[in-house]
Formats: C-alpha cells, structure tokens, sequence
C-alpha cells in the first residue's frame, strides 16, 4: 500500500468518525432538549378538544408548575398580552347574568378554569340561554396562576367579591382571568342553528374554542367586527 492510499483511508474514516459523532450530539441535545410547559396535554373539565399545528392555535392550554413544582412554592403569576397582528379569537359560554355585567361595565375581567397559552385578541361570547353567538370584546391580557393571587388583583373589576370567585375556581392550583375592553354586542347575532348551517360540526363551546376552526363562521364573525354598520339593524 502505497503512502498515498493510506492518507486517502486515514481520511475517509476521519470522515466517518466525525459525522457519526455529530450525529450522536444531535441526538443527546434533542433528548436533553426542555419541553414546553404550554405543550402538556390538558386535563381540565373546560379543556379544549385537540389543537391544530397552524395559524393561532399552536400550544395547547396555558400550562406552568404549580404547588411544591413550583420553585417558589406557589403557582406564579404569568401574564400574556393580547395578539394584536392578527384576528385570532376563542369562543366562551356565558350566562347571560354576566354578558350583562359586561355590557353595564361592572365587569372588566372573565375568569376560567383552562385558557389557551397562544396570545388572543378576541373573545366571542356564546350565549348559553339564546344559544347565540352574540357578543364580542378585545382582550388585554390574560393572568395566570394563583387563584387567590388573582381573584385580589382583580376582584375590584370581576362583578363579584373574592370569595365569588374563589369559590368558582375551588380547590384549582392555577386559574385565568382575561381582562377586556371595548365590549359589544354584535350587529347579527349568529344562532347556534345559522352557525351549524354555515359549518355543520359547529358545537356549542363547552370549553374554548378557536374560531379558526371553523373557517366560514371565523370570516363571518370579522365582518361584523370590521363592519358593524353594515350588518346593524334596518
């Protein structure tokens, strides 16, 4: 074997070795790679049913450590700011009392027990006595955690004391209040029977749903929105 051939083996497997051990770093940093809290499958009765991999929709429910995971012993407040780039809305049941509340302005903020983690900018409200889409408002921002911590920061604004809404959140380690603005009722209300003539597996939302799953009622909802003065009573 001439020198030559031994220079070109010795490089060849110098090749080898290299791509091979890049290949085992990759792997470990995958395996090693962090999890998103977000990203943790929900088991919440007001969970949403699966997500999509598009659009506004993308993590799944708000998730983070809580109790004895949590390094301070306690669940932490978390604060997600509105999507203000795009129309990315999440249908909520309401009882009409508290669609009330809104309207008067004795209500700012709408507490739940499971909210997504992908920032929203508006709130369509279902209501569940019409069975009617019929209200809409802009979110701020969305608190999460404990619900003690929660209920003090924003009670002043929930239509109800703290103990109203402690006793809606119960023994939860983690809850979520959207605060609002510029609510309204919508020009054309869309009952639960129109909707399900523009799309067929419309439900009625027991938990949140994304718009966007729904394509035809999402457009017509954003008309509305954009164009309140053509969809108004004659």
């Amino acid at each position: 074997m001439s020198f030559s051939d031994f220079t070109q083996i010795n490089t060849h497997v110098g090749k080898a070795i290299t791509v091979f051990g890049l290949s085992v770093l990759i792997a470990a940093g995958a395996a090693c790679a962090p999890r998103s809290p977000s990203s943790a499958p929900d088991a919440q009765e007001d969970a949403p049913i699966g997500t999509r991999n598009i659009g506004c929709e993308n993590s799944g429910p708000m998730k983070f450590p809580t109790g004895s995971d949590s390094p301070t012993g306690k669940t932490e407040l978390h604060r997600v700011p509105s999507r203000k780039d795009n129309f990315c809305a999440v249908v909520l049941s309401i009882d009409p009392t508290f669609l009330g509340w809104l309207n008067s302005g004795d209500k700012s903020f709408e507490y739940r027990k499971s909210f997504p983690a992908d920032p929203v900018s508006h709130i369509i409200f279902f209501d569940n006595r019409a069975q009617s889409l019929v209200a809409v408002a802009e979110v701020v921002e969305v608190l999460g955690g404990d619900p003690l911590e929660i209920s003090n920061l924003t009670w002043t604004r929930s239509g109800t004391t703290v103990d109203g809404l402690m006793s809606y959140f119960g023994d939860r380690a983690a809850g979520f209040a959207i605060e609002l603005k510029n609510f309204r009722s919508l020009p054309a209300p869309i009952t639960l029977a129109a909707a399900r003539a523009i799309d067929p597996k419309f439900q009625r939302p027991y938990g949140y749903l994304f718009t966007e799953r729904h394509p035809k009622i999402d457009e017509a909802l954003l008309k509305q929105i954009q164009n309140p003065e053509k969809y108004g009573p004659r």
